[in-house]
């Protein structure tokens, strides 16, 4: 599963048995009312004739209490039909789930969440089949389980089929079986319905074994309305034949052995653009009708990746097609369904004309993230939630490989220090941060898995692996994962042995990558001097040091130390970095005399270093006098370590700020993102701080440059474009005049002559457009929001209209963003988000979204990330005792805030750190502006 998307531009999921003795029937019946109502148990009539029980039954345990689904059943294959209701609110089917039995037992067990249970049997197979007597069924609501109790036991070694009727009504919301509209360019509604399951929602759509190791076979028919749709599922057409008159019954193709999490089920009227890859794959990409057009770069894009890592995994993707699909209301990013992949309309759908580069980007690293996924998880699949890195790790490292291999001049590679690596550094440097595997015991936990430590750190975690292995290391070692593991199941250790094995046991994964994945946050390595020798010595490092305690929830049993791939380059020699292994110890090495060392050369290790202040300061002047002494990600390097080593306050403030003296010379884009990253954090805490005037001046003096340089003009490189939108954004939001006239110029073109502007500068100028003009700009901007068809301008437009500087304004697309009708629902909490970003709108956002909580808690808590980073967005600026004190009594006071435990952690703990940043930085801060400002 991709994550929804993020800013545009690059910015910033007791029964008793019948037989007891007639004297306790008046009690039992007693506490079976109590323990239904307390439990939210629903007890049903037996089926077949059987006497109906309302007593639960004690007579073979109790696996409904627990959370996991029994292992005495397992599922082989599901026969299903199900009929969604299009142009209505419900949908019918049947089930039937052949079974093994592995212990003998007289429960069946399956989960079920919503759903009306009006027709079960159990029946034998083989020779003559019969159906079992049923003695008691019941839902078990707390653990989201259908239990069905026989008459006779279900026998080790056996088969037999368990047949379920059902309906259901669609959900309000977007996850499990679901409706979802979009408007033709006539004003016409049309109607769809589609699905999203992962992690826990395939059982709003089935009676079904909703655990990712319990993979089955499916058979699947859809029923559709005979005219103007079309039914889609995991695999291709069998036939299709009259259902009933005006619908069609569509059966499909066996699937290969998968996890229920992976089904999909979709009746649209889309149309469809198709290609065939090399090895016969059919690719095909839909969306509606009017945005066929806009299906063309998905396509190529698509074979040319899927032929990419079929050579690179060595098992080619082994289903006969695979398709595409833009869903109009889609609450993730895109989700990796197996055969039919499921997608924003902006995260798949690219119009040269009103599309920027950096959707193009964008689409490509989505669609390279979800072909990954078709062999790391669904493939081989997670053993349970605790290891949902497999999945998203490697998905969100391969991305890049699968995004280069196709447009290599976008010099992606380089981009994922300031995409992936310093931005979790900054999450995973919180007490309130977590491993990356991770203990997931309740549906809650397993939804707050689907964050950055999973996909970024998880993804970091594979680049050192590469790192440490080498090329064919690497590649060896998930060929012979993916070859051993292939429609099974796999744990964390299950890869660290076939990486060791792999590789002949040179190295043992185990010993040096567990620590990384079992432990929360990153060691810092510190370099002592002593004459000419130096020792590298390691720690863990914390943002607040005193938080830590070890024990409880903060206990590690590898004591937070790590095996750490440790290497430095030297002044003196800058072509051969000198490697060496802290297996939780010490390293000892020669110190440069004169010059200067920089450790953790090309940023592959996941900690950061800190010098004696006499390097830092000859780093300084060395990039000050050649800027290419180091490569670009070595710079940016220095640049994130001294600033995350500052907030925690272990050198100055003073000292970081010095390593951006040097970037008015610099040229290269990461870099400087990174640095603006940094910066971006001072610019937060000290809007309302007295010191804020100097840095702003600071700032325009350090950019003017680079804004000079690039200009409005859409030329340059790829990265060049995207460092365009990095420093246009800046020069924009410090108001500096000859960016902000320039803006305004641009922004009256387009709406008073209706000239373009071009995407790649258009989220810039409509920010800057919208902040500087009152009402009637931003009702121009709110009508094209509108109207458009494109879904990237509608992104960028939703974007944009957040930043007027009227809060009645703001206010009212605040009330508006809770209309499905004019904003979707999956956008509702971007907006919020955009309109907590400017000093202005940060307090009215936030007052809305307490005061709208309950609303959109109903709306969004089932939602893998979305309210969690809601709220970690709305309170990032916080400073204040006041604000901490009113977030802790915004989580004591509403309801439902359990849902994002470990979120409240993280948010509480990120204002404390600002409140404590400002005690002890500010004069530091302020005294270095006021004496640098004008560089």
């Amino acid at each position: 599963m991709a994550q929804g998307s993020g800013t545009p531009d690059n910015e910033d999921k007791y029964f008793v048995s019948k037989s007891r003795a007639i004297i306790f029937v008046v009690v039992v019946v007693l506490l079976a009312v109590v323990v239904g109502l307390a439990a939210g148990l629903t007890a049903g009539s037996a089926s077949h004739g059987n006497t109906q029980s309302t007593q639960p039954p004690v007579n073979d345990g109790k696996p409904w209490m627990t959370l996991r689904l029994p292992s005495n059943v397992v599922p082989d294959h599901y026969q299903l039909m199900l009929y969604p209701k299009v142009e209505g609110t419900t949908f019918t089917g049947k089930v039937s789930i052949t079974v093994n039995i592995t212990k003998t037992t007289k429960h069946v067990l399956v989960h079920i969440r919503d759903l009306a249970i009006t027709g079960r049997s159990v029946s034998t197979i083989g020779g003559s089949p019969r159906n079992l007597p049923i003695t008691q069924y019941f839902e078990y609501k707390p653990n989201e389980f259908y239990v069905i109790e026989v008459g006779e036991d279900l026998m080790a070694g056996s088969q037999y089929n368990v047949t379920y009727d059902f309906r259901g009504n669609f959900p309000s919301v977007l996850y499990g079986l679901y409706k979802s509209t979009y408007k033709t360019p006539q004003g016409v509604t049309r109607q769809m319905v589609t699905s999203d399951f992962e992690p826990l929602d395939a059982r709003m759509a089935l009676p079904c074994f909703d655990e990712p190791t319990l993979k089955a076979t499916f058979t699947t028919t859809l029923v559709r309305p005979t005219n103007n749709y079309i039914a889609l599922s995991n695999m291709p057409e069998v036939r299709s034949y009259q259902y009933e008159p005006g619908f069609t019954a569509v059966e499909y193709q066996k699937t290969v052995k998968m996890s229920t999490y992976l089904l999909a089920f979709i009746i649209c009227d889309f149309q469809y653009n198709e290609t065939t890859t090399n090895n016969g794959v059919k690719i095909r990409i839909y969306s509606a009708p009017h945005l066929i057009n806009t299906t063309g770069f998905a396509t190529y894009t698509t074979k040319e990746q899927m032929e990419y890592f079929n050579a690179q995994t060595a098992l080619p993707y082994d289903l006969p097609k695979a398709d595409l699909i833009a869903i109009p209301d889609f609450n993730s990013g895109a989700m990796e369904n197996w055969g039919l992949v499921t997608f924003r309309e902006s995260l798949l759908l690219y119009d040269p004309v009103t599309s920027s580069v950096f959707n193009k980007q964008r689409i490509a690293v989505v669609i390279s993230h979800e072909l990954v996924h078709q062999w790391f998880g669904n493939l081989v699949t997670l053993a349970w939630w605790d290891d949902l890195w497999l999945n998203e790790g490697f998905a969100s490292y391969l991305e890049y490989a699968g995004v280069h291999v196709v447009y290599p001049d976008w010099q992606i590679m380089d981009q994922f220090l300031s995409g992936d690596f310093f931005r979790i550094m900054a999450r995973d440097a919180l007490i309130s941060s977590r491993p990356i595997s991770a203990l997931s015991d309740t549906p809650a936990a397993i939804k707050q898995m689907f964050d950055a430590i999973t996909y970024s750190k998880g993804a970091v975690a594979c680049r050192m692996v590469h790192f440490i292995l080498g090329d064919s290391g690497f590649q060896n070692g998930y060929r012979a994962y993916l070859k051993k593991y292939q429609y099974s199941n796999a744990n964390t250790m299950q890869l660290w042995n076939s990486l060791t094995e792999a590789n002949n046991n040179r190295i043992n994964m185990i010993d040096v990558m567990d620590p990384w994945v079992r432990q929360k946050n990153f060691p810092v390595i510190t370099i002592t001097v002593n004459g000419n020798q130096a020792t590298a010595s390691q720690k863990r490092f914390l943002i607040d040091a005193s938080a830590a305690t070890g024990t409880g929830s903060d206990f590690s049993t590898y004591g937070y130390k790590w095996i750490v791939p440790f290497n430095y380059i030297t002044s003196s020699n800058t072509n051969t970095p000198v490697s060496a292994w802290l297996n939780k110890t010490d390293v000892t090495f020669t110190y440069p005399s004169s010059g200067w060392m920089k450790a953790n050369f090309g940023q592959y290790g996941f900690y950061i270093v800190n010098y004696p202040e006499d390097n830092w300061n000859r780093l300084q002047v060395a990039l000050q006098n050649k800027v290419d002494t180091l490569p670009s990600g070595d710079r940016a390097g220095l640049i994130n370590d001294a600033f995350m080593l500052a907030r925690a306050g272990t050198i100055k403030q003073s000292l970081a700020l010095g390593m951006t003296r040097y970037l008015s010379k610099e040229k290269a884009y990461v870099p400087w993102t990174t640095a603006l990253g940094s910066l971006g954090y001072f610019d937060t805490v000290l809007s309302m701080r007295p010191s804020y005037g100097d840095f702003k001046t600071y700032m325009i003096n350090l950019i003017r440059g680079r804004y000079n340089d690039l200009g409005w003009a859409d030329t340059g490189s790829h990265l060049d474009r995207y460092a365009r939108s990095d420093i246009l954004l800046w020069v924009t939001r410090l108001n500096y005049n000859a960016a902000i006239q320039e803006a305004k110029t641009i922004y009256n073109r387009w709406m008073v002559n209706g000239t373009s502007i071009h995407p790649n500068i258009r989220t810039r100028v409509l920010r800057a457009g919208i902040a500087a003009g009152g009402l009637r700009e931003w009702d121009f901007a709110w009508n094209k929001f509108l109207t458009t068809e494109s879904a990237s301008e509608k992104s960028a437009l939703m974007y944009a209209l957040a930043f007027s500087r009227t809060p009645w304004i703001l206010n009212r697309y605040l009330q508006r963003a809770m209309n499905g009708s004019l904003v979707r629902s999956q956008d509702t909490l971007s907006v919020i988000r955009y309109v907590s970003a400017t000093t202005l709108g940060r307090p009215i956002a936030w007052n809305f979204f307490q005061a709208n909580w309950d609303t959109l808690y109903d709306r969004y808590s089932q939602v893998t990330f979305g309210l969690a980073r809601a709220i970690e967005t709305l309170t990032s600026a916080f400073a204040t005792d006041y604000e901490l004190g009113e977030v802790q009594n915004f989580f004591n006071t509403v309801r439902g805030t359990d849902a994002i435990s470990s979120s409240k952690k993280t948010i509480l703990e990120n204002i404390k750190s600002n409140i404590d940043w400002l005690k002890k930085n500010e004069a530091d801060v302020a005294a270095w502006l006021a004496a640098n400002k004008n560089l």
